[in-house]
């Protein structure tokens, strides 16, 4: 996006160390860029109305504006932004509050790098090609 030819990602989770984590394991993809950070689902609206990322890695469970509030306004407003829901959690009902909410898929923070890199290639290049959510 924005000429660089990078998976621009947004992240979202009010855990400074949660983000700093995300973070530094994607600055070791050179195809992938954070964009922004957020510490909470109303600060994740705003960056993401200015930035327009390609995905958004949100955490469900923040302060201020939820996960799926913050999902629910940004599909609504910005559909072609890919959100990926990450939670501590492994409940169906939270999987599925995301998925109505507009999130293209819903990680586990506990799963692998290698799979939640490998979401936000498929995300993003889906986005960035102008394929339609299923």
């Amino acid at each position: 996006h924005q000429g660089s030819g990078k998976i621009q990602v947004l992240l979202v989770d009010d855990h400074l160390v949660m983000r700093s984590g995300i973070r530094a394991m994607l600055s070791m993809h050179a195809d992938v860029e954070v964009a922004g950070e957020a510490s909470n689902g109303e600060e994740a609206v705003t960056l993401a109305r200015q930035i327009i990322p390609d995905v958004i890695l949100m955490d469900i469970n923040m302060p201020r504006m939820n996960g799926v509030e913050a999902t629910r306004i940004i599909n609504s407003e910005l559909p072609d932004i890919r959100i990926i829901g990450l939670s501590v959690h492994e409940a169906a009902d939270q999987a599925g509050a995301m998925k109505q909410a507009g999130a293209a898929a819903y990680l586990n923070k506990c799963s692998s790098s290698s799979i939640l890199l490998a979401a936000i290639r498929q995300y993003g290049d889906a986005g960035r090609a102008g394929v339609q959510r299923v």
